[in-house]
């Protein structure tokens, strides 16, 4: 049911997705490729944000538009900002083929892109990758099978062998000792390239495991619900159905333990239906006082934890707080959730409080409603969850 392997197809042969769920490989000409660096970000709705943002100047042609489709994988990241590729896929280019239509009578569960490929390499963990289609040339290096770097030249007519070869002879002369050098895409004539004393292959492969993590997949999320099975690891699924049988299972023996229990009780109260009749006022009187009883004593252990529960809510709150910064305003909703507004001269210190938050095993940052830079201050409002409250 859950097949994991896949036949990689191109749009040439797209008619045997029809008979058989393949994997769709589009040329690198169908791409867009843009580097980018952001700063601070706070969490994914934050990035996608600013990626837009910088897309609105580097290629604004994407801005309110269904015909791209945008992933994109972090190079580098450190405390403060983050280096990202943008992969933008033309989808125009596909509608011919009804490929993304939600009718589509064909069956790919995945589509990728002909410079991802190479990922399935293994002879060594670093190398570069020349992907190569009629007007395109996408050049990545991999150090420790982990993307480092990607370039992409894009030309409006067909190259030949040698116009590759300039560009490609360029990077050559600067690749590390320790690298392989891997083509794929279309074939070109290697003696045109400046390849002594390099170790070079041309790879290619036919089949594709789609739960590897190495892969980004470029079909749009409406088509991805159809096929959830195939993007779930195999272990979550055994275990799933595991869990299930022993649901199963432990469902049928409590019912029976239950209903061979209800039987004696239900025995029980027969033979004591004459005792409870006759002592029916009796119990009744007995009952109304404990549950008096009860509610006063239970109203007065609320008070009591509550009021130690907010005071010890707060004390914990006041250890995250640096000392930056100044609280003008709290609100506890009376169970869990405190509503706070604070001002800062320092945006560093709001995101060590930020970062305090989600670090603390207390609490929970449930909502981050603004941060707003003022004449002399940082204003900023938030909500926090105390989880053990």
């Amino acid at each position: 049911m859950n097949k994991k392997l896949f036949p990689l197809i191109y749009t040439k042969n797209i008619k045997n997705s029809i008979k058989e769920k393949s994997i769709l490989c589009l040329e690198n000409s169908y791409f867009h490729i843009f580097k980018i660096t952001i700063e601070n970000v706070i969490n994914k709705e934050d990035r996608i944000l600013q990626i837009e943002d910088k897309l609105e100047i580097i290629f604004p042609e994407y801005h309110d538009s269904d015909d791209f489709i945008l992933r994109y994988e972090i190079l580098e990241k450190s405390e403060d900002i983050e280096k990202i590729v943008i992969y933008i896929l033309n989808s125009k280019k596909l509608k011919n083929l009804n490929i993304l239509d939600a009718r589509t009578k064909y069956a790919i569960p995945a589509i990728l892109p002909s410079f991802f490929i190479v990922r399935e390499y293994k002879q060594h963990p670093n190398f570069y990758n020349f992907d190569i289609s009629d007007n395109c040339l996408v050049i990545s290096k991999y150090s420790n099978f982990k993307l480092e770097d990607i370039n992409i030249f894009q030309i409006n007519i067909n190259l030949d062998d040698f116009s590759y070869s300039n560009i490609i002879n360029t990077f050559l002369a600067n690749i590390e000792v320790n690298f392989d050098i891997v083509f794929t895409g279309k074939k070109i004539d290697f003696s045109v390239l400046e390849l002594e004393n390099k170790k070079y292959n041309f790879f290619e492969v036919h089949n594709i495991t789609l739960n590897n993590k190495n892969y980004i997949n470029f079909l749009p999320e409406n088509l991805r619900k159809k096929y959830f099975l195939y993007y779930t690891e195999s272990k979550y699924l055994i275990l799933f159905f595991i869990f299930l049988i022993l649901t199963i299972f432990f469902s049928i023996f409590l019912y029976l333990k239950i209903s061979k229990a209800e039987k004696i009780l239900s025995n029980l109260e027969n033979e004591n239906s004459y005792l409870e009749k006759s002592n029916k006022e009796l119990r009744d009187e007995i009952a109304e006082f404990e549950k008096n009883f009860l509610n006063l004593y239970e109203n007065k252990k609320d008070n009591e934890a509550n009021n130690f529960k907010i005071s010890s809510l707060l004390n914990s709150l006041l250890l995250l707080i640096p000392r930056d910064i100044s609280i003008q305003n709290l609100e506890y909703d009376g169970t869990k959730i405190i509503s706070l507004t604070g001002t800062s001269s320092k945006l560093e210190s709001i995101n060590i409080f930020l970062r305090n938050i989600e670090n603390c095993d207390r609490t929970k940052l449930e909502n981050h409603d603004y941060i707003i830079k003022k004449e002399n201050f940082i204003e900023f409002k938030l909500e926090i969850i105390f989880k053990d409250f």
